[in-house]
């Protein structure tokens, strides 16, 4: 990071709209925008935003602005352009205006993937017997972007269940929700995901994510103080001065949602066989699938005779995957035990879905003893990045979820 002079530093390569006039012309707004903001999320299939600009020439009139325009951003963060951020999105609202002078207008531009409008767009009427991973892989090829847009490529993780799936006019969204619901890797692993990334759609289960090596350590800072001070931008680069802990799982809804112990009947119709899979989160805990050592603090509140949530669900026939179906949901609900907001100088290398390091600080006397207890701090997962741009300054908020404890509580 040689290049990296000053806090939230970057290189702004591209900001345009590509109008749906007849004619299509290619607006610049590289000197016209105030600030955009694009969201990335585990939890939702596609990449989403907003940019803000200037208008002295009334663009919006003159193009109709505001009616599927396709929008390209594309930076770095300064000292490492090898890692740039491209993101391409049709706008779906326009806001504005918002007065700024007797010349010149303020508007706010709304935009989502490509395939988020595609998916509204287009039913699915096909029928499939293979792989979830294979008819996700489907599925988006029928919705990917189109040119000039480069396709976004998918990882997706093999799955081992094959299933019967007939798509009667379901969106693709929903289509690729059912394959999520079913889905199990070939190596066992739960809690399947669908999202897109800065680089890529990924088809993966949650429990891989958390197995992954972390990418970066961030470290606190309550005070402007650094090992040396020549260098102090690039320290702060790993550095976060501000956090938010977020409401996360309370005992309660644990106890709803079943993690203590329920019982989840699957009645095959056409045979009339009853299937039960019973479920606690104790018993379903694998550290070397988890961001920590144990899945919960006190083994008292495991409920042995798993009533604490009872579900029957009808299905045709008897299937394999039906304690997948359980486990995937479970897993995904256990994955907000701890949530927390940081916020960093923004680093065009890190993206949803890798896992990162640092320490979140505690308030208390305790704390500052050299055996403190500290059973969150560790590695934690990167769920969401809000990318905010401004003409001279990249910043992030991230919000990093962590699913189980670092230490057993006596």
């Amino acid at each position: 990071m040689a290049q990296y002079s000053r806090s939230g530093q970057f290189e702004l390569v591209k900001a345009t709209i590509l109008t749906n006039t007849a004619n299509p012309v290619e607006l610049d707004l590289a000197t016209a925008f105030t600030d955009a903001v694009i969201y990335e999320t585990i939890f939702d299939y596609t990449m989403s935003g907003n940019i803000s600009f200037v208008d002295t020439n009334n663009l919006v009139q003159k193009y109709g602005l505001g009616r599927g325009e396709t929008v390209t951003l594309q930076w770095y963060t300064t000292g490492i352009e090898n890692s740039p951020i491209t993101v391409v999105g049709k706008v779906y609202d326009l806001q504005g205006p918002m007065p700024l002078g007797d010349q010149a207008s303020g508007f706010t531009l709304h935009f989502a993937s490509p395939e988020f409008i595609a998916s509204i767009q287009q039913k699915l009427f096909t029928g499939h017997n293979e792989a979830c991973s294979d008819i996700v892989d489907r599925i988006l090829k029928k919705i990917n972007r189109q040119a000039p847009a480069k396709p976004k490529g998918l990882t997706a993780t093999r799955t081992r269940n094959i299933e019967h799936i007939v798509f009667s006019g379901h969106t693709p969204d929903r289509g690729i929700d059912m394959c999520c619901r079913r889905a199990i890797s070939t190596t066992g692993m739960n809690g399947y995901l669908f999202y897109e990334d800065n680089t890529e759609f990924r088809f993966v289960p949650i429990e891989e994510l958390y197995a992954q090596d972390p990418v970066i350590e961030y470290i606190y800072r309550s005070a402007p103080t650094y090992n040396d001070v020549e260098n102090a931008h690039e320290e702060s680069f790993n550095t976060f001065q501000e956090f938010e802990i977020e409401e996360s799982n309370k005992f309660i809804d644990d106890l709803h949602d079943g993690q203590y112990g329920s019982a989840h009947g699957f009645l095959s119709i056409m045979d009339k066989s009853m299937t039960v899979h019973n479920y606690n989160a104790k018993d379903k805990f694998d550290s070397s699938k988890s961001l920590g050592k144990t899945a919960v603090s006190l083994d008292q509140n495991f409920n042995s005779e798993n009533s604490d949530r009872v579900t029957l669900h009808y299905r045709n026939t008897k299937q394999d995957n039906e304690g997948s179906i359980v486990d995937n949901k479970l897993k995904l609900l256990k994955s907000n035990s701890f949530a927390a907001n940081i916020g960093i100088f923004g680093n065009s290398s890190l993206k949803v879905g890798t896992t990162m390091r640092t320490t979140i600080p505690s308030n208390s006397k305790e704390s500052m003893t050299p055996n403190a207890t500290d059973n969150i701090s560790g590695k934690f997962l990167i769920a969401e990045i809000k990318h905010v741009l401004q003409p001279k300054s990249y910043n992030q908020r991230v919000k990093i979820l962590k699913d189980s404890f670092e230490e057993v509580t006596s």
